[in-house]
């Protein structure tokens, strides 16, 4: 048989041609041009015309289409696959709109966020499902799968940031722009893509906002005494929404003339604006003024008032001396020789607010030697000086400052100081963790100063003025305890000892002294002793240098040793100081090398070194 299709001949029983595939149909041979021998054969008729062939029918190709339609499935289903796995496109401007609302100049933008529309959708591409429990259901893991749920839920959630570009203090046409931020990173591994485009709103709607001043009706009074000063404040505005309680102060007492006081209106501007208003500022200083003040420093003082202490302090001592002193007492004049001004600091609450010490000097001497000429210096205090608009007033010690031993053997004193420097120390030295302490008019330059060390750091000036000090000491000692036919003769100024402390301590008199050594030749008129030279130290303590570069001492004190000129009880003469240069050098030098370090100028150097 042959193919349908192609021609090609078929084995009888072949399904499908072998050539072109074609599924084999049954073939049947062709009726033979004779008819078969038993039948007769008659005489041929003439033949009709033969009707022409009809085309054979092609058989449909089955394995074609079976294939096209296993093709067009497996597009579809990738197509499928392909559309499944694609993350969830989330429109964000679908939800989002901005709203404005305010006052004028004040106004506020706000994003609003359709939050139930965007839960659902985002539930859907999530594919979340709300989770009921039933009957019968294993509590336990309904509650892990909604954790689970919501979990991814915020984190998806937490993908998109709404943000405007400005928010507040918005005017009417005032154009704000809504963006997002996105984090599609962790989206997609969400099967989510959130896209939002930027868009521009223009402000609108908002009224006319009124201006207000809260201050303006704030009455502020300053009471009490500078610098213990105190404000007070009244508000008398009706403001809707404020009163006197919202206002505050960061100060208000312990105040002086010329301090700064900062007042707070303690109100969220965000509530003011609700009620209608914009105030004009939260803040204002006052400046504390127009109380009477306690002065702070010596500069403040007026020139009536310190020709007023002047006066007034010259009056005090001259009073007290013309009742203390006998007339064998000889004073030159009384001389200003400065003063000492004392402010209280601010932290500190004890003691006087200000404190003024006046200070005179002058000369004292006595017209029988008992005691050697000496400078004394009074001290006046003027405390609580008060500067008001009629002028400065204070309190006032009516007595001297201070007691002082006058250099004698006789125990003279005197009210006063006869050193400068002692005389600052203790008048000040209670007072300096409460109050700033200044000299002045030349007082200044005994406010400190720097203990001398070495002989060799005492200027040869200062040595003279010791030398000179020391003679008068001298002279008072021999004009007054001598006999009037014993005679001293021949002073000479013989050399220093110098002694300095090996451990210092907070006694500056003890802490160094110089010995100013003189020799003279002692006699007597009536032979009672032989005529011998005699030495006379005179002891001078606390050794210091000035803040000028000059020097001074801390006390001064007599004639040290003692030395008998006989040997007769009944005809005894002595005297001050030493016959016996060795001797000298060991009571002063030797005896002391425990404590001080020592140096020995070069005239004394012969009795030791």
């Amino acid at each position: 048989m042959f193919c349908s299709k192609c021609g090609a001949q078929i084995e009888d029983g072949t399904k499908f041609c072998p050539k072109c595939g074609q599924p084999a149909e049954t073939a049947t041979a062709p009726e033979s041009a004779t008819a078969p021998a038993s039948e007769p054969v008659s005489a041929p008729a003439p033949a009709p015309a033969p009707a022409p062939a009809a085309a054979p029918k092609k058989p449909k190709n089955l394995g074609l289409i079976i294939a096209g339609a296993l093709g067009a499935f497996l597009i579809l289903f990738i197509l499928m696959i392909v559309i499944l796995v694609q993350p969830k496109k989330i429109n964000l401007n679908k939800y989002v709109n901005v709203e404005f609302e305010g006052y004028q100049t004040v106004g506020t933008a706000t994003i609003v966020f359709d939050e139930e529309a965007y839960t659902k959708d985002l539930k859907k591409a999530l594919k979340i499902k709300d989770v009921k429990v039933k009957d019968g259901d294993d509590l336990m893991k309904a509650l892990e799968k909604e954790a689970k749920s919501m979990a991814k839920l915020s984190t998806a959630r937490g993908c998109v940031k709404a943000q405007l570009d400005k928010s507040s203090e918005l005017s009417n046409d005032d154009t704000v722009e809504l963006s997002f931020e996105l984090d599609n990173k962790t989206a997609k591994e969400l099967g989510l893509k959130f896209v939002g485009k930027s868009k521009k709103y223009k402000a609108e709607g908002f009224e006319e906002i009124n201006v207000v001043d809260p201050f303006e009706y704030i009455t502020v009074e300053f009471t009490g005494i500078s610098p213990d000063g105190y404000m007070n404040f009244t508000y008398s505005g009706s403001i809707p929404g404020i009163n006197q309680y919202n206002f505050s102060t960061d100060k208000n007492y312990s105040l002086k003339n010329g301090d700064q006081v900062l007042m707070t209106l303690n109100l969220d501007e965000r509530y003011l604006i609700q009620q209608g208003y914009k105030v004009k500022e939260f803040s204002k200083i006052y400046t504390v003024e127009g109380l009477d003040g306690y002065v702070t420093s010596y500069s403040e003082l007026t020139d009536d008032f310190k020709e007023y202490a002047k006066k007034e302090a010259e009056d005090i001592i001259a009073s007290y001396c013309a009742q203390n002193y006998s007339t064998d007492y000889q004073q030159t004049p009384l001389q200003y020789a400065g003063y000492i001004f004392m402010e209280r600091k601010p932290e500190n609450y004890s003691g006087y607010y200000n404190g003024l010490y006046v200070i005179f000097k002058s000369a004292l001497s006595h017209a029988e030697n008992k005691f050697t000429t000496t400078e004394v210096y009074y001290p006046i205090y003027f405390y609580n000086i008060l500067s008001t608009k009629d002028g400065m007033t204070s309190e006032k010690n009516t007595s001297v400052y201070g007691s002082s031993r006058l250099p004698s053997n006789s125990g003279y004193s005197t009210r006063g100081y006869i050193n400068p420097i002692k005389l600052f120390s203790e008048l000040t030295g209670g007072y300096k963790e409460s109050h700033d302490i200044a000299g002045g008019d030349g007082f200044e330059k005994y406010s400190s100063y720097q203990e001398v060390t070495s002989l060799s750091d005492i200027s040869e000036s200062y040595l003279s003025t010791l030398s000179n000090e020391a003679v008068s000491v001298i002279s008072q000692y021999c004009n007054s305890d001598y006999a009037t036919s014993s005679h001293a003769t021949n002073f000479s100024c013989v050399g220093y000892y110098f002694l300095n402390a090996k451990n210092p301590g907070s006694n500056i008199e003890s802490n160094n002294r110089i010995y100013v050594v003189y020799s003279a030749t002692l006699s007597n008129d009536e032979n009672k002793f032989e005529t011998t030279t005699v030495y006379y130290p005179v002891e001078f303590q606390g050794i210091v240098k000035l803040s000028d570069g000059s020097f001074s001492y801390m006390n001064q004190n007599s004639i040290s040793g003692s030395v008998s000129l006989t040997n007769s009880w009944f005809n005894s003469y002595s005297t001050k100081g030493y016959t016996d240069g060795t001797k000298m050098y060991n009571d002063l030098i030797t005896s002391k090398r425990t404590d001080f370090n020592y140096s020995v100028s070069e005239g004394l150097a012969q009795f030791g070194n």
